[in-house]
């Protein structure tokens, strides 16, 4: 199927830039597309070629895959929103991720939090708020850059990561604020 959009893609575009080269409409021969039927058919090709690569490509972000092709969401991940944000922070060690889909650092981070998630078991609660859905949220702890991440112990703020960190990094902070939590 692939394979099939490829040539698709190939065979409009080269079509599409030859009949741009026949309408000759530069008069100085310059122009890539306009040239020569040729130049035309040859330049629309890669170009269509090029958007056929685009359309093919997998979707990615916070969906994924299951066996039979359907879509589900992230299974280790709390999604929060303004129904259980405060609940959820208000008790043990939480860690939000504030994403979108369009951001592609964020997709780059979800793997980490759902392999950090299965690792740090159910004491630890690892949630995500999509700060277009829930922009108030996002205003009260002020993330203007995404991937944010928010580490809460009881309802406080003690540590904010911005951009794609890793498990170990996480996992750090995270064991931190456990042991700050177990001392008090």
């Amino acid at each position: 199927m692939l394979i099939l959009k490829l040539l698709f893609g190939l065979g409009l575009g080269a079509g599409f830039g030859a009949l741009l080269g026949l309408s000759r409409s530069c008069e100085t021969g310059a122009c890539p597309l306009t040239a020569n039927p040729w130049r035309g058919a040859f330049f629309g090709a890669i170009l269509g070629l090029m958007f056929a690569i685009t359309l093919a490509s997998p979707k990615s972000g916070v969906q994924r895959n299951d066996a039979d092709g359907a879509e589900k969401e992230a299974t280790h991940l709390e999604v929060l929103d303004a129904d259980n944000f405060a609940e959820t922070i208000g008790e043990g060690v939480v860690l939000v991720d504030f994403w979108a889909p369009w951001c592609g650092p964020c997709r780059q981070q979800l793997p980490i939090l759902e392999s950090l998630a299965e690792n740090v078991g159910d004491d630890i609660t690892i949630g995500k708020v999509n700060v277009d859905d829930n922009r108030s949220i996002s205003r009260d702890y002020r993330v203007s850059s995404i991937p944010t991440m928010i580490l809460f112990v009881d309802g406080k703020l003690v540590e904010r990561f911005v951009g794609v960190k890793s498990e170990r990094v996480l996992q750090a902070a995270i064991s931190k604020a456990s042991e700050d939590t177990d001392s008090e």
